[in-house]
């Protein structure tokens, strides 16, 4: 089963790699907006929550991609339309076979494209996935000495 830690390794590889994107970073929005020199254009993921269902588990994320706009906004559409082809970008890289045995990714996703989004001049698009991992439910991976006993 895929790790949280890998998941977030795996999109800062993907940022890294990824030729437009310059900046990278994990967890509340506040803490890119707290960046003395926030890099852009950037890729922001943002952990939701994670259900169990059989044997499967399914971790919820945000992908949030976006840019700065000038003041005049007259690249506005320019970022956005880069910015959505980057998303298009990640779901590509995401859903590639090498990843298959570790997760699927949910092949539905919901898109909203933002401006003016932190208080902040940058536009972008907020992405919503879904990966989907095996939950074998195996307790002798379990670091533990035994099984508790229960008393009647």
């Amino acid at each position: 089963m895929i790790t949280h830690n890998k998941i977030v390794k795996l999109l800062e590889d993907i940022s890294t790699n990824h030729y437009q994107l310059n900046g990278f970073g994990f967890g509340d929005v506040w803490e890119y907006l707290a960046s003395s020199t926030p890099a852009t254009p950037c890729l922001w993921g943002i952990l939701g929550n994670t259900t169990r269902e059989k044997n499967e588990v399914i971790m919820n994320y945000s992908l949030l991609v976006f840019d700065l706009v000038k003041s005049d906004e007259s690249n506005e559409d320019e970022v956005l339309s880069d910015t959505q082809r980057i998303v298009f970008d990640i779901l590509s890289i995401l859903n590639s076979p090498l990843y298959s045995t570790q997760f699927i990714l949910n092949p539905s996703n919901s898109m909203e494209d933002f401006t003016e989004r932190f208080d902040s001049s940058v536009s972008g698009w907020k992405i919503d996935i879904q990966l989907r991992t095996t939950f074998d439910n195996d307790v002798c991976q379990i670091p533990f000495t035994g099984l508790p006993t229960i008393i009647d």
